[in-house]
């Protein structure tokens, strides 16, 4: 069974549960935590980690030993690890404050709009070569729409890009102003009524 050393880079509302996801400290590839084969969340009793101060609630940023069973790659998500039941372990260096070196620089956030056509992907018309990114963005802009839902604009290699938001941090984050200049944790989710959207887990 893999074991990973990870720091935390998403840990975003999914379902009933936590998207859950990170880099691998040394070789910088990204692991996302699922719960089964179909990629299904991480229940929130799994989301904690322990340390010299006992169990601790999941937090970003932080360096886990994490225990998988197997690698579960999917087409719209190939770094998919099922977890174990075996709990999670704070491990040196312990956090990570400074996020430059994970940082990604793709062209584009998987296109411009703000889906990809499941389809398109099963069909191998777009090869996803992985399903986050961790991003430098300008111009952020954290609001709430007319129908209550949690969005992020950015702009982003000369794209602007308006998504939804998952970070559980979002709305102290939106009250404390937070604009311009931040790190992003960018998600392609699960199929949706026949598409992928791309969504903001994280907001540093």
């Amino acid at each position: 069974m893999p074991v990973k050393n990870l720091v935390i880079l998403a840990n975003s509302y999914k379902h009933q549960g936590r998207c859950v996801a990170g880099k691998d400290i040394n070789t910088h590839e990204w692991v996302r935590a699922v719960s089964d084969a179909q990629g299904a969340e991480v229940m929130l009793d799994r989301c904690t980690y322990e340390n010299i101060g006992g169990t601790q609630q999941l937090r970003t940023k932080k360096v886990l030993s994490i225990d998988f069973s197997v690698a579960s790659p999917l087409a719209h998500q190939p770094e998919n690890y099922i977890v174990t039941d075996v709990p999670w372990v704070q491990s040196p260096p312990y956090i990570r404050n400074d996020l430059t070196p994970y940082l990604d620089s793709p062209v584009d956030l998987w296109g411009v709009s703000n889906f990809v056509p499941f389809q398109d992907i099963l069909n191998s018309q777009v090869t996803i070569g992985q399903s986050l990114y961790l991003v430098q963005v300008t111009n952020l802009r954290l609001y709430v729409n007319t129908f209550d839902r949690l969005r992020c604009e950015f702009s982003y290699s000369a794209n602007i890009y308006d998504l939804p938001a998952t970070d559980p941090w979002f709305n102290s984050l939106m009250n404390q102003g937070r604009s311009g200049d931040a790190i992003l944790c960018v998600s392609l989710g699960e199929p949706y009524q026949g598409n992928c959207y791309k969504i903001v887990a994280s907001i540093f």
